[in-house]
């Protein structure tokens, strides 16, 4: 038997009376009818939306987004709990437009129906937002459609009164809660304190509650994405109701991106750790721009089986030919007709919904093509847009150590930056070990972490000691002098009676650090800079390369190349090789063929004594 045909097994006497009145007067296909409905409702996203409470969902593609949701097992004593074992949080990341706050009342909505003694917390980017959506989710059962109030009458808040006058029972509207918070009426476990749905705000949400569901939808929007400050406060919100969580429980989040270093990056770093540490995560992420594709192996035809076939294609399984989950075909292979996600249509009271490729089109152009990256392809950097591309990083990276000029051939210097001591997640401290040979400087090694006073005087004295640097360039911060102090001091203890270290003063000016690392561009394009891919924090300066300008929270790496490109070590005063090819005289200078002795010499030798 299909879902579809199995019918609710409810008890009707333990409904309101006035019902069993009706119900007993039906024909008994009738009451098969309303049994089975009543558990399509409990099962069925797409049916319970649009069927019985009115709204505009479509089956392509709304079918696709609530299958990201928790999928429920009405007709079994399945308890919420295992209902997913393994994955018991669920990140959806879907474009504007595409119903996401909806489809988390129609999620809310089932999963109190299913569920009567369930207890959900619902975090969203603002108060007054959280309320008005607490208010929608309360209406579904204070003031119900006609066909939610007949399939489901004792989630009703209606109360049915004896009238002593007329001996006829009276239905009362009954309020649920309030602004914070509400219960249903049919609820049995009266032993929680919390109640059915929660908002989690300052006044609402206290620090011994427990709920088995927390719901957060557009924790990050338009009105706190440009502020570090307040995408901090973001993360640090998300962090804070996570205890609220029984263990067993579960979290859905939903929303769009704005800008890296969001909390919905930061969840996902987080899970790669995880899934790196244990082999597994808890997670499961579905993040969707706006655009779809047509399938050049697919059996079926997207424009009349209502399919945007590549929608349909499960990259989880595999990334490279992900297999259609509609028909057999053996990949998705893109057959060039571009398409939308949400194709334009209209409601039942003639309403257009959806999108159409003129108005997407058009958007990017009112929007700006930032902005609409956001809204409609859940990218903070517009396509087109991105000032450090992975071709030009790859183009400056080197991959074997023979291609690092060596040390008696070049002039060897150190940057670095000192994160400030006891500021929680803060940057680290970074230092680059750089060269300079013809015009060019080699960033070949690094040395990083969350060091005190004491290990950077450590690291400092050790990367001396190794790398033999003519200077080192330290960016001032309040409080260097003290750590100039403390550096010389355990210099001296390992024998080295002068630390080579220029402090360099930082520009006050706006914008300053994204200027300086915005002029690494010009310096790898220009293919003075090259990069070395197996140093330590190489994969953490490329990222934040490729982030910028919308970094987020840390930019430590990147800064210090900015850095490393600013210091006067007179590089742009020297032409680089000129060759047939970019990287001829690095393939020359690993197989030991000889080159011109021109290169600056300070005659600093080993950098112990050199000022």
């Amino acid at each position: 038997m299909s879902s579809i045909d199995k019918l609710d097994d409810v008890d009707v006497t333990t409904l309101p009376y006035n019902f069993q009145t009706d119900y007993n007067a039906w024909p008994p296909a009738a009451q098969t009818n309303w049994r089975r409905d009543r558990f399509r409702a409990k099962h069925d996203h797409i049916f319970l939306g649009t069927d019985v409470l009115g709204m505009d969902f479509q089956e392509n593609p709304h079918r696709l987004l609530f299958e990201q949701f928790l999928p429920k097992n009405p007709g079994t004593d399945t308890a919420y709990s295992d209902l997913d074992q393994e994955t018991k949080k669920r990140m959806i990341l879907w474009p504007r437009g595409l119903f996401k706050t909806s489809s988390v009342v129609v999620e809310i909505v089932q999963t109190i129906l299913n569920y009567p003694n369930i207890r959900i917390c619902f975090l969203t980017g603002g108060d007054q937002l959280a309320k008005r959506q607490l208010a929608r989710a309360k209406r579904v059962f204070e003031r119900p459609t006609k066909r939610f109030e007949a399939l489901f009458p004792e989630f009703c808040g209606k109360k049915c009164t004896l009238d002593p006058k007329t001996n006829q029972w009276v239905e009362k509207d009954i309020k649920l809660g309030n602004a914070h918070e509400f219960t249903i009426p049919c609820r049995t476990n009266t032993t929680f304190a919390e109640p059915t749905f929660a908002i989690s705000t300052a006044k609402s949400v206290k620090a011994g509650s427990h709920f088995d569901l927390i719901v957060i939808d557009d924790l990050v929007n338009e009105q706190n994405y440009r502020s570090v400050k307040l995408l901090e406060k973001c993360y640090q919100d998300y962090l804070d109701i996570c205890p609220l969580l029984e263990p067993t429980g579960y979290i859905i989040m939903t929303g769009t991106r704005y800008s890296y270093g969001d909390t919905y990056e930061r969840i996902q770093e987080m899970a790669k750790v995880e899934e790196k540490e244990f082999g597994r995560s808890i997670w499961k992420f579905s993040i969707r721009d706006c655009w779809s594709l047509e399938c050049r192996n697919c059996n079926h035809d997207p424009r009349h089986d209502g399919y945007d076939t590549d929608v349909y294609h499960d990259k989880t399984i595999n990334i490279i030919e992900p297999p259609c989950t509609k028909c057999a075909c053996r990949g998705f292979e893109p057959s060039g007709v571009k398409g939308v996600l949400f194709p334009a249509t209209r409601t039942k009271d003639g309403r257009s919904i959806g999108h159409t490729l003129e108005f997407l089109e058009g958007e990017r152009i009112r929007l700006g093509g930032t902005f609409f990256a956001c809204q409609y392809e859940n990218s903070p950097l517009a396509e087109g847009s991105q000032t450090f591309t992975e071709a030009l990083l790859g183009a400056q990276t080197l991959h074997h150590p023979t291609q690092i000029p060596a040390f008696d051939q070049a002039y060897s210097f150190i940057v670095g930056d000192l994160a400030y001591v006891g500021q929680e997640d803060r940057d680290f401290s970074v230092l680059f070990m750089c060269r300079l040979f013809k015009g060019q400087i080699f960033i070949y090694e690094c040395e990083f972490g969350n060091w005190d006073s004491g290990a950077v005087a450590e690291n400092l004295v050790v990367a001396l000691l190794k790398h033999r640097p003519a200077i080192m360039y330290l960016e001032k911060f309040n409080g260097w002098e003290a750590y100039d102090t403390i550096i010389a001091a355990h210099a001296a203890t390992r024998g080295v009676q002068k630390m080579p270290i220029v402090w360099l003063k930082g520009s006050q000016a706006p914008k300053a650090k994204l200027t300086r690392i915005g002029a690494v561009k010009g310096v790898l394009q220009s293919r003075r800079l090259w990069l070395y891919s197996a140093m330590k924090g190489y994969d953490r300066l490329v990222q934040q390369l490729l982030k910028w300008p919308k970094l987020g929270r840390h930019d430590d790496f990147a800064d210090v190349a900015g850095m490393v490109v600013a210091v006067p070590t007179g590089y742009q005063n020297e032409n680089p090789p000129v060759v047939a090819s970019a990287t001829n005289w690095l393939r020359k200078l690993s197989a030991g063929q000889p080159l011109n002795d021109d290169y600056p010499d300070t005659g600093g030798g080993s950098g112990l004594v050199c000022g």
